[in-house]
């Protein structure tokens, strides 16, 4: 998906424009602590193990996480791109609610008067 930000051409892949994507990620960033596992993913976003392995092997082609076999399971962790990533997508999604409830608060304020 190309885009045009300040003039410049950007490719966004497609993977974080999904809300499955947005929920892999942030959740590999806010259980970093945690071994990610495709299917510990999957469980704590609610989201199907196949679709979860999809997305995962689509951010690894992407170098916004790597992985590696641990016996029979495959643990995923954010590379440092993949880490700066999820950090500016929570931070905008989190700015981006804000402006809403401020729509919110002042369309409550409007009514009232």
């Amino acid at each position: 998906m190309k885009q045009e930000f300040k003039g410049k051409k950007v490719q966004v892949p497609k993977i974080l424009a999904t809300t499955t994507g947005y929920k892999v990620l942030i959740s590999m960033y806010r259980n970093s602590d945690k071994e990610n596992y495709a299917r510990s993913i999957a469980g704590r976003e609610r989201v199907t193990y196949a679709h979860t392995v999809k997305v995962l092997s689509r951010m690894e082609d992407h170098a916004l996480l790597t992985s590696r076999r641990e016996g029979r399971k495959k643990l995923f962790e954010l590379t440092e791109e993949g880490e700066e990533v999820a950090e500016r997508m929570e931070s905008l999604v989190s700015k981006f609610n804000q402006v809403i409830e401020k729509q919110k608060d002042e369309g409550e304020e409007d009514s009232c008067e």
